[in-house]
């Protein structure tokens, strides 16, 4: 009997982890499978912790953090909590994320068929570029993310110090750093409903240019963590140095200038490898 560590990270939102809550059980469940949930609740204030416990669900396991850890906080837990409990598999999300009916057992199909060394990935965001059931990729986010915990013990558990962004695309390096591949499944489907952002949209002479609308404190991760991403030995952190982040920089200062400062503290926080939350939601 194999067992499934199901991991959702929350912070006040309730009214999406009820949905959530909803959708995971009513999935179907592989055959010789045991699944147990791991809701990591980011210290939230809006009656979340009450509702959890109310549930009595016995397949839940909660864990209520005492502070807001942001999502690499949460997603850290969660795995090192799998891991601990003796899952052979996790499977991850946000609060947001819902999950299809034949959402796991379509990835645990093309585990079946591919196998334990690999790594899959949800189709979370409306992807049909597909000419199988499943493709290798690069990269992956923390929806709908699977993992084997047998490259847990290998490769470590995510990083904690993000706060948020990066931390997905961190992970998925370091699996790929390792020599384990990363397969998206077509048919897994799971509706992330801040799968988008919006964006500025402006010019700079005749050339559009685009600007993620974020507020300051996500801004201040999004530009701090593409530094942090990578070590000073590799090459695309002096990309992000002296080419990408400059132009985010420009990008700011023509379409949303207010934010200059941030991005500029941001900048400087990934220079001297700032880690952990500095900036509160």
């Amino acid at each position: 009997m194999k067992k499934i560590g199901v991991v959702v990270v929350t912070f006040n939102r309730l009214e999406c982890l009820k949905e959530n809550i909803r959708a995971l059980t009513h999935l179907q469940i592989p055959k010789n499978t045991e699944i147990l949930f791991f809701i990591i609740n980011n210290a939230s204030t809006d009656g979340t912790t009450e509702w959890l416990m109310s549930l009595g669900d016995k397949r839940l396991r909660i864990i209520t953090l005492g502070e807001n850890t942001g999502g690499s906080g949460g997603f850290y837990t969660g795995v090192k909590a799998c891991t601990e409990a003796g899952m052979d598999y996790i499977w991850g999300m946000d609060d947001d994320a819902y999950p299809q009916q034949n959402a796991l057992v379509n990835i645990y199909e093309q585990l079946n068929c591919l196998g334990e060394e690999a790594c899959y990935w949800s189709n979370c965001n409306q992807d049909n570029e597909f000419s199988e059931p499943c493709k290798k990729v690069d990269s992956w986010m923390f929806v709908g993310f699977f993992i084997p915990v047998a490259i847990v013990k290998k490769i470590g558990f995510p990083r904690n110090d993000f706060f948020i962004f990066y931390d997905d695309l961190e992970y998925s390096d370091r699996i790929q750093k390792y020599g384990y591949s990363i397969y998206k499944v077509r048919d897994s489907v799971i509706i992330h409903k801040d799968a988008y952002f919006y964006k500025y949209k402006g010019y700079i002479g005749s050339r559009q240019i685009e600007l993620p609308k974020f507020s300051d404190w996500k801004m201040y991760y999004y530009i701090r963590n593409k530094l942090l991403r990578y070590s000073k030995t590799e090459g695309q952190f002096w990309e992000n140095v002296f080419v990408n982040i400059p132009k985010m920089i420009l990008k700011v200062m023509v379409l949303n200038p207010k934010q200059t400062k941030i991005v500029f503290r941001a900048f400087w926080h990934g220079l001297i490898r700032k880690k952990g939350k500095v900036v509160s939601p």
